[in-house]
């Protein structure tokens, strides 16, 4: 098969219209800092649990599959949006977070049951330890980080919402000069 045949695609879950709304508003009020940061559009964040990167359109059912493991022990849980912060580190930024806290061990859990269930299909594994997290932009230049900094330090600590895991994801990622256009391949709902 060629290259081009591969899908770019990740599992996530969707993280609602209101915390998107707060993200919006915490992007506003970072923006201000001036820092060369390209800023995710509020709409194209996720809760990323597993990016597996270019697949071939074959292992999208074998992706669904490990999805539907997953998500048949789980019930659907709150998770709460609250600070900022920098990876890998403040000297050295490369992303620009928004942390995630209430529902942190399940998603913890339910990152590791459903890493077993896509290298049980031969779907490899990641090669980071998951840090749960909303990317909400990414640095491109060291210019203007200490007002960011700056600008993020009333923010920790904050709540910028809470929203209700209801299933995973799979999204089909198309990259343009604009920013990533996502498109829903599966979906995998938990249990009620």
């Amino acid at each position: 098969m060629t290259e081009e045949k591969k899908i770019r695609s990740f599992i996530a879950l969707d993280i609602g219209e209101d915390v998107r709304a707060n993200l919006d508003k915490l992007q506003a009020r970072l923006k201000r800092s001036q820092a060369d940061v390209k800023w995710l559009r509020a709409g194209a964040i996720h809760c990323t649990l597993r990016f597996l990167g270019s697949i071939y359109p074959d292992e999208i059912e074998l992706a669904h599959q490990a999805m539907i493991e997953a998500a048949s022990g789980q019930s659907p849980f709150l998770v709460e949006v609250r600070g900022v912060g920098m990876f890998p580190n403040t000297r050295r930024p490369r992303v620009i977070w928004a942390g995630l806290e209430g529902g942190k061990e399940l998603l913890a859990t339910l990152f590791q049951t459903l890493e077993k269930s896509l290298f049980a299909r031969g779907l490899g594994e990641t090669d980071r330890p998951f840090q749960p997290h909303l990317t909400i932009g990414r640095v491109k230049s060291p210019r203007h980080i200490d007002a960011l900094l700056k600008a993020m330090e009333p923010e920790q600590g904050e709540l910028y919402g809470t929203f209700q895991a209801e299933g995973l994801t799979l999204f089909k990622s198309q990259l343009h000069p604009t920013g990533a256009i996502y498109s829903v391949l599966q979906e995998a709902p938990f249990l009620r």
